[in-house]
């Protein structure tokens, strides 16, 4: 989903203190960062300086391509100390389009319940593999329960992009083409399964009233 590189230089743009057009220079530290474990979204990591006023300014490379956009910062003093996250570009993109054309941005959904896979996991259930994404449970009536996954699945890969994480498991089924079936090839008893499934509209979170 990214396409730029660990320690790659980078420039945040913003207006911290209401100083407008401010410029830090820094790197790339960390590509699909995952900063909070219960919430599998992804963000880049850098150390470019990202003050308070920052949020919501691109983050760019020495070429002027956009990185992504700056969200937040993980600080103790309230000041930047090198831990500045950005929105990723492919996101941001996809979003822009999604807005552009329609207004909202559905969420999606396959009917599957995806989890990280722990090495305390790994041995528990005698996986090939120690890190990952393995499906804990298939809802009834499903696009996956209809394309025949199964829970302990393992997620090899997504239209042949490998998924060695949840964030990059959410992220690709956040970004993928609408009413767009993905192929899907699992692991199942250390054999290679592919299936083809196609996402759907999630249901909204809360009943409107």
């Amino acid at each position: 989903l990214i396409s730029f590189r660990l320690g790659q230089t980078v420039v945040a743009i913003g207006a911290p203190e209401g100083l407008d057009h401010t410029v830090t220079k820094g790197i790339i530290s960390a590509l699909g960062r995952q900063p909070e474990v219960d919430r599998p979204m992804v963000y880049v990591q850098t150390d470019a300086p990202i003050n308070p006023g920052n949020s919501g300014g691109p983050l760019i490379d020495r070429n002027g391509t956009l990185v992504g956009i700056n969200t937040f910062i993980v600080t103790s003093g309230g000041g930047s100390e090198g831990l500045g996250f950005a929105i990723p570009e492919p996101i941001v993109r996809f979003v822009y389009h999604e807005l552009k054309e329609h207004g909202i941005v559905p969420q999606v959904t396959i009917g599957a319940h995806a989890q990280s896979i722990t090495p305390e996991l790994a041995a528990g259930l005698k996986l090939p593999q120690d890190f990952g994404v393995i499906l804990s449970d298939i809802d009834q009536g499903s696009p996956a329960a209809t394309a025949g996954l199964q829970p302990k699945d393992v997620v090899s890969t997504m239209d042949g992009l490998k998924i060695d994480s949840l964030p990059k498991y959410t992220a690709y089924l956040y970004v993928h083409k609408r009413d767009t079936p993905i192929s899907m090839e699992v692991l199942r008893d250390g054999k290679p399964v592919t299936v083809s499934v196609t996402p759907v509209n999630a249901p909204p979170a809360v009943e409107n009233l």
